[in-house]
């Protein structure tokens, strides 16, 4: 949707977003795309699919509308013809299968490129450069990238650069000419120092700089200059919405001092917010909190239980999720303070053993998810009297614990209310070897396999959900 964004499709300027999700919401009505997964609240498409005939039809109707022209460009063997991009690799109209893109050593990007191209003759190479749309990177070695780079300050009008398949240990400085850039996603796995020159990118709406996951447990520090906030287009990093700190490899005493945490509540629009082992730094007041924050997920965050009742206070939450150890200890009292608004409540992997609650601590509960409650052997019966409660949710729990959940299930009936929706999977034996471990659930990422093939059109890379359905990326 933020490519949509930068592409210009959506044409209401105040609610590009709002404008940008009902096109999507449309074509999943009209069954032109296939939700693969959803967030666990059900208010977000996580990934989605289309069938490889609409894909098809997609590919014709930009042909015969003359919006744009696929160009797939393969950087190959030679070291000289990667030099010389723009006079030798950029002709019109090329198009590779996916055996060519296999078996292509060092990949290939692809590059939108506007009507106009219809009209170029094939060594109109520097006009080529110049219409270009939107590149988009695949399997691009990371040497090579040189030769696009090299090349990108030919792409005057360019408002999609889409790099996130390639690893860069400095800021490429040509992207600075790209005046017209409104989408910028890169990927980083050293310390990366965004330039101060950045402030000319005046159109950018979207900025993303990712650490792969497989460099996660290390030490990289992104550094953005003071000019960024002079870029009153941008959308995603200014008016944040969501934000994941990662406090794995830190100096936990340099950022408590430097006062972050404090700056969380000049957050005005943020509404989810990810903390990831980040046990030293965590707010000790819900004042530090902005009012408007719906989603919370902690992981490997090591607190105590007690410390949930901080949590609490947050007026407007309604999704929490404990995961990973994010609490430690083997009991947990909720005091009078009470979740007013939490809706969805998603606890996993710890060593709690007793849970003491009452309806008034979680009034207006809907969803209760349980995954690998190993110790857990009751919920609370109080739960009963939550009358829209309508779903319990458990995975490798005990089986005493699924007896408790059915034990709310017939009170619910006996009280006259909606009985709850019980899903017990893979119930776990206390005395099992754990020999079929490997075996565990896979978040409610499984898709069934199906006859037709189909072609992967999108997935939301936004932490929170991404967490919670053990998908790893993230893209704060």
């Amino acid at each position: 949707m933020r490519s949509w964004m930068a592409e210009g499709f959506p044409k209401l300027g105040n609610d590009l977003e709002g404008e940008a999700e009902k096109c999507l919401q449309e074509l999943v009505d009209r069954c032109l795309v296939l939700v693969c997964k959803k967030s666990l609240d059900g208010t977000k498409i996580r990934s989605c699919k289309v069938h490889d005939l609409i894909y098809d039809l997609c590919v014709r109707e930009i042909q015969r509308e003359n919006i744009f022209i696929m160009n797939d460009t393969v950087l190959d063997y030679s070291y000289s013809e990667c030099r010389y991009l723009s006079m030798q690799k950029m002709q019109p109209f090329k198009r590779v299968t996916g055996d060519e893109i296999d078996y292509c050593p060092y990949g290939l990007y692809r590059a939108l490129l506007t009507p106009v191209h219809r009209q170029l003759r094939d060594h109109d190479n520097n006009d080529l450069l110049k219409r270009t749309h939107s590149i988009f990177s695949f399997h691009l070695k990371d040497s090579y990238f040189s030769g696009l780079q090299s090349e990108l300050i030919h792409f005057k009008l360019l408002k999609v650069l889409e790099l996130r398949d390639i690893l860069i240990d400095n800021f490429p400085v040509q992207i600075l000419s790209l005046i017209w850039l409104r989408y910028l996603s890169l990927q980083c796995h050293v310390n990366l120092d965004i330039p101060s020159e950045i402030r000319k990118l005046w159109n950018l709406q979207t900025f993303i700089v990712q650490v792969p996951p497989v460099f996660i447990g290390r030490s990289v520090l992104i550094t953005y200059p003071e000019e960024i906030w002079g870029l009153m287009q941008l959308r995603h990093l200014k008016n944040v919405k969501e934000l994941g700190i990662n406090g794995y490899v830190i100096d936990f005493n340099s950022i408590r001092d430097s006062g972050l945490l404090n700056n969380l509540v000049h957050l005005q629009q943020l509404e989810t917010l990810s903390f990831i082992g980040c046990f030293p730094l965590f707010p000790a007041s819900a004042s530090t909190f902005p009012a408007t924050l719906k989603k919370l997920m902690l992981r490997f965050t090591l607190l105590s239980w007690s410390d949930l009742d901080i949590i609490a206070e947050l007026l407007n939450l309604e999704v929490l999720k404990v995961m990973d150890y994010a609490c430690r200890g083997e009991e947990w009292h909720p005091n009078v303070r009470r979740f007013a608004r939490l809706k969805l409540l998603l606890i996993e992997y710890n060593d709690l053993k007793y849970w003491k609650a009452t309806d008034n601590n979680f009034p207006v509960l809907e969803r209760l998810v349980l995954n690998e409650c190993r110790y857990l052997k009751e919920i609370p019966i109080e739960f009963a009297e939550i009358h829209i409660l309508q779903l319990i949710e458990l995975t490798r729990c005990l089986p005493e614990l699924g007896e408790s959940a059915t034990r709310i299930q017939k009170e619910q009936e006996d009280l006259g209310n909606n009985p709850v929706d019980v899903r017990i999977s893979n119930p776990y034996d206390e005395f099992d070897d754990d020999e079929d471990d490997d075996d565990d659930y896979d978040d409610y990422d499984d898709v069934d396999d199906e006859e037709n093939s189909y072609v992967d059109v999108a997935e939301d890379n936004d932490n929170e959900d991404s967490d919670a359905d053990a998908a790893e990326r993230d893209d704060t």
